[in-house]
């Protein structure tokens, strides 16, 4: 994904968003969504989105340019223990998730949300990574006269794999919007809020609510009406009311 950004590229950034909200709002969805549901087309689509994310986390880098994330092993491929043996170092690194990796990793969105709504902290296993630091020379040149070398050089965070890449950047997005995060009152669903006192996550849900109250309103009123009605009925009945002609 280094060098000049492809188109897909351009487009994954689009769909993905430019501001962290979005780019929430992104991943609650892919966590939701039905990985053997989708078609061809959104398959690759969100194939292409993951592996920008897990490139590039959130928004503020241009596409195309050195994240200060990287991954060493790119989306290495689900193979039993044995066959990973056999191949040792041939195995073919991926530019994308799998749809198995990319359920893993819903699994791993819903398991951190949950324990967030419920418990308020998610303990990570510890990541095999390692820094790099790097001199304005490298990415410059060493014919660049002093007087023109800018003063920062860079620090890298390097994972073994770009699980590893996605999980981070996803974990600093939602702990920044933590607080952002709700459970639908209707249908228990996870989303973010655009106001603080936010209930629902849809105005479809809000909608089935509102209508709901307001039966169980009417419907109070219509059964005191029959109850009514049918008192008098009785007292006619009974010689106690006056008929009318």
């Amino acid at each position: 994904m280094f060098g000049r950004p492809s188109e897909e590229e351009r487009k994954a950034a689009e769909r993905i968003g430019d501001t962290p909200e979005k780019v929430l709002r992104w991943l609650l969805c892919f966590m939701a969504a039905d990985i053997a549901a989708l078609s061809k087309g959104q398959w690759l689509d969100l194939q292409i989105e993951l592996a920008f994310f897990a490139e590039y986390g959130l928004p503020g880098k241009e596409p195309g340019k050195k994240p200060a994330i990287s991954s060493r092993g790119g989306w290495v491929p689900l193979l039993p223990p044995e066959q990973l043996k056999r191949l040792e170092n041939k195995i073919v690194i991926m530019k994308g998730p799998t749809p198995e990796i990319a359920t893993r990793l819903q699994m791993l969105i819903r398991t951190w949300v949950d324990a967030l709504l419920m418990k308020y902290a998610v303990v990570f296993p510890p990541f095999s990574l390692s820094l790099r630091l790097y001199h304005p020379r490298f990415f410059v040149g060493r014919d660049m006269p002093d007087a023109k070398l800018p003063n920062n050089g860079a620090c890298w965070v390097c994972f073994e794999n770009a699980e590893q890449g996605f999980s981070y950047h996803a974990a600093h997005l939602l702990g920044a919007l933590a607080g952002r995060l709700r459970r639908c009152a209707e249908c228990s669903s996870v989303f973010a809020v655009d106001r603080r006192q936010q209930q629902f996550c849809s105005p479809k849900c809000l909608g089935r609510v509102t209508q709901r109250r307001w039966r169980e309103r009417h419907s109070k009123k219509l059964t005191r009406k029959v109850q009514a009605k049918k008192s008098r009925r009785k007292e006619r009945k009974a010689g106690h009311g006056k008929t009318r002609r």
